[in-house]
Formats: structure tokens, sequence, C-alpha cells
């Protein structure tokens, strides 16, 4: 039976926790719920727990602070924290400042909470058991970005490693590895990460185990789909090794991207390279042999030049060529090159900057696709997506809307929802447009951009999902759960509710709340509702209490009710979780009646009577007044037992404690001590003869014939009297006195009451030192007998 200590301010969850543990192992959990810091240190200092789950965000503290105080507090224990969906980055860092495990309130299910439970306790063990070297290790362990654990090796019959099983991992694990450590812990490598079991990786982590020096090397594997670099490092240790693993994806893909950038210069560069080249040979050669000629002939050295009209030509000729030559120099200028280079860079670089999928198809094959595109279908490099069809990257659902060019995903002249298919297998979820536009050769081709929505697809299934799940939880649950808004008007009433108020949902969501409290509960209700909504004050917001339901039957019967507020928006709801104690209250009842009245007549027990009696004692001091005590015993009972049976006995005794109630004083105290003996506990008395008067008074009528069974039974009774503070000003001291006048009663013939008297304790004192003085001589044969004969003088 684990020991837990639940630290949560909101009832409602408070509960749901306690019902998981319950129910994922009964028996298996006790569980102390405190609402706050200050409760909570109060109990880790009254007693010791095996485990402590921490809210974070608590009343007095938030975040870390929460956290740091409870380390304070119970330094020894194992915490596991709470915490909501958005704070997953501040529950690793609680997990490196000392808790054991951390769990997220909108995934909380009860095998889960019962495994991290059971991974803190085990993991604080281990590491205790290593003694000051074992915290070194764990706050080693949880300071650590990289995932790091200690793995036992499991060895078949000849020895040889066929498995590495987690003893512990820290709180990395769950980003770099993608699985917590609570859910590695006592399982296989196999099972956890299949693949680390196989290949290089396995078989250098079985060399470490068998004492064959160390591990460090690089491995992908693929988490929640995507490819993902670690580097392993791993060293012996007793039974097995200690390893850890660092994310590298970011460095591996910075290497990748620096050598597609350079094989991009070195292909750019060869281009130009060859462009110049081709520019040299094929353009400026010729040119300058035609300048060459011109220059010739202009110099008439292959023959004179008779007509000045040839003479101008030629040198028209001349200075043609020579202009040619500088406009084939200016575009083999290097700086004009790289110009065009750093345009042509830019305009990519802003594409594939984009976090959208663009694309640009001509007749439905792809000319263009950018980084993002790319990285969606899964395609590397990016360059090979072209020449592709667009079509073999569409999930085959919504290939039709592809189909003929992608007509008809520009006819939709909108986004429009569809699904890809990425290389690996992958479904991505996206909204796409398409528009068309003319190309630069004067064709038509498609542009097309996409955003990637399968994440939001996702969250919104995961919100539909949960809704789902606490739909389920609210029918399953076994206490009513009643939901208001700030007007009372009643927004959600699940099953258990119907049943213990007797409405279907349909009759009450949308009535005023109201309809379930008794008249006067209702008319005040909405007042305190306005009161809590002005201040933000309540005495009953954040905790349990009674109150009073009414059923559609309009009976009134009891509650127990906790209540908390949430805001959604800018609405307030306020979420009322309710049980039927009616059982428990009878229960209670009856267990109150059973503890305090004898069984047989219904009259207050001994235990009752002692404490009324105390109570006026109280009073009687307080106030300065006398009280009296009588002491009945019934007269020949035991006659009327072993004549008539037991049954008929008891008929009587039921009867004597009627006629006693009926004749005693309003405000006196009638009790059944055992048997035949009967109290009354007389408050408030005036004088000695108001006891006296009722004394008698009661002896009249008990000696009345009782009706039972058809006889007529006679009896008496014998009373004793004893007054305070005449007598006794204690319980005690009053019930010897009050006994010693009954018996003295008794003596004096029966059917009469006395008055306790100092001499009568005198006489019984007396009585009881002759009686033990007898004993004692009995015991030590004091006693003996002598014949005295008788003897006759007168005949002898």
């Amino acid at each position: 039976m684990l020991e837990i200590l639940l630290v949560e301010d909101n009832d409602v969850f408070a509960r749901l926790v306690e019902g998981l543990l319950t129910q994922t192992r009964p028996g298996g959990f006790t569980v102390h719920t405190r609402a706050d810091l200050t409760t909570a240190t109060q109990a880790v200092r009254e007693r010791a727990f095996d485990a402590i789950v921490l809210d974070l965000s608590l009343p007095e503290a938030e975040g870390l602070d929460t956290l740091r105080h409870m380390l304070a507090a119970a330094p020894g224990t194992p915490m596991v924290v709470l915490t909501a969906l958005n704070d997953e980055n501040m529950a690793l860092e609680a997990v490196r400042s000392g808790a054991q495990d951390y769990l997220i309130k909108t995934q909380l299910s009860g095998a889960g909470l019962r495994r991290s439970l059971l991974y803190a306790v085990e993991r604080r063990a281990v590491f205790e058991g290593l003694g000051a070297e074992g915290g070194i290790l764990e706050g080693l362990l949880n300071s650590m970005y990289a995932a790091s654990g200690v793995l036992t090796a499991e060895r078949d019959e000849v020895g040889a490693v066929i498995d590495f099983r987690w003893r512990l991992g820290n709180a990395a694990c769950r980003p770099v590895l993608g699985v917590s450590p609570r859910d590695l812990a006592g399982h296989g490598l196999r099972e956890t990460l299949p693949d680390l079991a196989q290949g290089a990786v396995f078989a250098g982590l079985r060399r470490v185990a068998d004492g064959q020096g160390t591990l460090d090397l690089e491995h992908s594997i693929l988490r929640d789909g995507a490819l993902v670099w670690l580097r392993i490092a791993a060293a012996p240790m007793e039974g097995g090794v200690a390893v850890t693993l660092s994310d590298i994806t970011s460095r591996k893909a910075q290497e990748v991207a620096l050598v597609e950038a350079r094989d991009k210069a070195e292909q750019a560069d060869r281009t130009k390279s060859h462009m110049l080249e081709a520019l040299s040979h094929g353009v400026r050669t010729p040119l300058n042999s035609i300048i060459g000629f011109a220059e010739l002939m202009e110099n008439e050295l292959l023959g004179p030049l008779n007509h000045p009209q040839y003479r101008a030509y030629v040198k028209d000729i001349a200075s043609s060529a020579h202009l040619l030559v500088q406009i084939v120099e200016d575009l083999m200028e290097p700086a004009r090159f790289e110009g065009l280079a750093r345009l042509e860079s830019g305009s990519r670089q802003l594409i594939d900057l984009q976090p959208d999928l663009i694309c640009v198809c001509r007749d439905g094959i792809v000319t263009l696709m950018n980084a993002a595109g790319a990285a969606m279908v899964g395609v590397q490099p990016v360059q090979s997506c072209v020449g592709r069809a667009f079509e073999s990257f569409v999930h085959p659902d919504y290939q039709p809307i592809v189909g003929e060019g992608l007509r008809h995903l520009v006819a939709e002249q909108g986004r429009v929802p569809m699904k890809l298919i990425s290389v690996d297998g992958r479904e991505v979820h996206i909204d796409i447009a398409a528009t068309q536009f003319q190309s630069e050769n004067g064709g038509e081709s498609v542009l097309l951009v996409a955003r990637d929505v399968t994440e939001r697809q996702l969250a919104t299934r995961a919100i539909i999902q949960r809704e789902e799940r606490l739909r389920r939880i609210m029918e399953t649950m076994v206490d009513g759960l009643v939901i208001i808004d700030e007007r009372g008007i009643i927004e959600t009433f699940n099953r258990a509710a119907e049943r213990i108020f007797g409405y279907k949902a349909a009759e009450v969501v949308g009535a005023p709340v109201n309809l379930l409290m008794p008249e006067d509960d209702g008319a005040a209700h909405q007042s305190y509702v306005d009161a809590f909504l002005g201040t933000g004050v309540s005495q009953v917001m954040g905790g349990g209490r009674e109150v009073q339901g009414r059923r559609k039957d309009g009976s009134i019967f009891p509650l127990d009710l906790a209540l908390s507020a949430l805001r959604i928006a800018d609405q307030r709801l306020f979420i009322g979780v309710l049980r039927d104690i009616s059982e428990r209250k009878a229960a209670e009842e009856r267990l109150r009646f059973l503890a305090t009245r004898d069984h047989l007549t219904g009259l207050p027990n001994r235990a009752a009577f002692r404490d009324r009696l105390e109570e006026a004692l109280n009073r009687a001091k307080r106030d300065d007044h006398m009280i009296g005590v009588l002491f009945i015993d019934l007269d020949h009972f035991k006659h009327i037992n072993d004549s008539l049976g037991h049954s008929v006995g008891d008929r009587v005794l039921q009867a004597v404690g009627k006629r006693l109630e009926a004749y005693v004083r309003p405000g006196d105290t009638v009790a059944h001590m055992a048997g035949d003996e009967f109290t009354v506990i007389l408050d408030n008395l005036q004088d000695l003869q108001d006891a006296a008067r009722l004394a008698s008074h009661l002896l009249d009528h008990l000696a009345q014939p009782f009706e039972v069974e058809g006889r007529e039974i006679f009896t008496s009774g014998s009373i004793g009297i004893v007054i305070y503070p005449d007598n006794a000003d204690d319980f005690a001291n009053l019930m010897r006195n009050v006994d010693t006048a009954v018996n003295h009663a008794k003596k004096q013939g029966r059917n009469t009451f006395q008055f306790y008297t100092e001499k009568l304790s005198d006489v019984m004192v007396r009585r009881l030192q002759i009686e033990n003085g007898l004993r004692r001589a009995l015991e030590r044969n004091e006693l003996y007998v002598v014949y005295q004969p008788k003897v006759d003088l007168e005949t002898a």
C-alpha cells in the first residue's frame, strides 16, 4: 500500500485523480489530499509519504517556486508534478530541479498515473541505494539536455547479450527519443527503441557491456515519423551500460545544407566558365577575324580601293565589328554575371524561405518546387521534384481534382482541403489554392500554394477525442455533475445527476438551478453568485459542504457538494460535484442511536446517561443550582424472568421505561443502565422535597399492574436518591452514593425510596470490613466449631 500526498487546489480534479488511482489499482494507493502548500507542508511534517503528486499552480505559489517549497519541506520524498498542456517546458525544468516525473493534466490516465508513481518511487530507491553518489548522479542526470540512462544487459544461457533493459532515464528522454523515462523503465531496448536494437548500435552496446571499450557513433532513428540523428555514447558499468544520446539533427541538416550550397556554387561556376568559353570561341574569334580583314582592305594590302564607296563600306564593317566585340566584352564581365546570379539567388531564396508549399506546374508536370514543398512530399534534394507529375504526390482519394492538368483545381478559385502522400507513406493534410498565369515562353502554367495543416488537424482531432473522453468520464462518474453559468442556468447534467434528482437531462438543461434546491435555498442562491462575481470571495468555492437538494417528486434530501469555478474565454462557469448522502446520513443516525440508546427500551444507555449527567453537573456548577439522581431497582424482577420467561421480562422492562418517561418532568432524563436498573436525572431542583415527591409519584405508578401478553403483572421498585452538591460533586461519587442509597431502600422492605446520608456509607463500610475479615479468617482457618452441650441440671 503506497501512501500518496496529492496537493491540488481544484477539488473536481483532485477527486478525478483519487478515482483514477482507486480504479487502476484498488487497495494499492491511499491518497491524502491537500488544497494548498500550508496544509501540505503540515502533512509532510506529521507523517512520511511514499510519493507526492504536486500541482505546479497553487494559490500561494506558481511554477518552480511551488516545487522548491515542497522539496524543502520533504527533501527525501519522490515528487510527480502536474502541469497544463502549454507548461511542458516548465515541467521539464521541474524534473531537472528535482522532481522525479511530470504528467500533463489533459492527457491523464489511470495507467499512466500509476506507472508514473511507481517509476518515481523506484527511481528514488535506486538513487538512495547508491548513497551520496546517488544524489550526485541524480542531479547530474536531471541537469543534462541529452537523453541519458542506465541499461541492464540481458543475457542468454551462454552469457551472450540478447537485449538491454532500461533501469532508469532522465527527463531529456522525452524530447530527444519521444518516450518518457517512466515508459522506458523496466522495458527492453528492442521493445522501446527498435531502431537502436540492431546493426552497429546494438553491436557496439554489446561490446561495451562485455568490457571491450566504449562507444561513440552517429545513428538515425524515426521519431514520430520524422528522421532524427543521434550521437550515441556509452560506457560500461556493473551489469550493463550507461548511455547518452544527443540530438544532432540540426547539425546534420546544416552539414547537408552546406554540401548542397557548395555543390550549387561549383555547378554555377562551371556553367559560367563554359558560357565564357563558348562566347569566346563562337563570337569573339570570328569578330576579330572580320576586323583583321577589314583593316587589310582599308590599308589596301589586298589591293587598291579605287571607288570611295568601297573604302567607306570597309570602314563601316570594321567599326561594327569593334562595337560587337565591346558588347561581348561587357556581357562576359564577371561583375555582370555575379549580379545576375545574385538576383536569381535572391528570388529563389525568397521562395525557399516561405513555410508553405510553392510549386509551378505546366500541363501537370512540376517545373519549380520550393524547399517547404519538397519537405512535405519527402523528396530530397529539391531539384528531384522537377519533371514529376504533381498528381503523383496526391492521395488517391484526391487525385481526380488534380487531373487534366490541374484545370479542376484552378476552377475552384479558392483554398481546397487535400491530402498529400510523402515518399515514405506519411499523410500530409493541406489547404491548397491554384491560379493560372502566362509564363515567359508564352505557355500557360499553374502556380500552386499549399499550407500544411496536419498539426491543426491532429490538434482538432485531439480536442474532439479529449472532449469525448471527458464526456465518457462524466457519464461514468458515480457522483452527479451539474455545471451552471453566471445566471444560474444549467448547462451540463450527467447521468449520475439524473439518478440523484430523478430528472432527465433534457428536462433541466436550460432551466434555473433553483429547480434542484429547497425554496429557501433557491431564493438565496443567486445573491451568493452575484456576491462572488462582485468580490471574488466565497466561503464555499473550492471546498466541500453539506447542502439540501430537492428531487423531482419534491422530496428534500442531503447532498455533499464540492463547488469550483472555471473561466472559458469571457464566460464563467460553476462546476458542482454532488453525492447523495441520504444512506450515509441514515447510517450515521442509526450508529448514533445505537451508540447512545439501549437497544431494548430505546432509552439513553449508560454512556449517554454519563454524558448527560456530566453536562447537568457543569450547568449546576455554573448556575449554582441543585440536581438529583434517582436509581431505580425493580423488586423481585428475577421471579418474573424465571417464572414467565425472558421475553416477558423484556416486555416488562420496555413498559417500565415508557411509564417512567411518561411521569417525569419535562427536561428530566430517564436511562436504562442494565437489567432491571433505571436512572433518572432531575435537573434544576428547588429543594429536597421536589426529589421526594417525584420518587413517591414514580413508586405509585410502578405499583400499577402491567398488561403483557394478556397477563397482569405486578412489580414495584426501590429508589435511591443522591443530591448535588450535598452528597457529592462529581459523577463517580454521585453514582457510588446513589448505589448505597438504593441498597438501603431494599433492606427497608423494598417499594420505598431512600436519600443518601453519610451514615449509610459508614454502615456499608463497616459491613464491608466485616465481610472482608470473615473471608480472611476462613482463608487462615481462624474459625472453628466448638461443641457446647446443653445439660439439664435436674435430670442430668
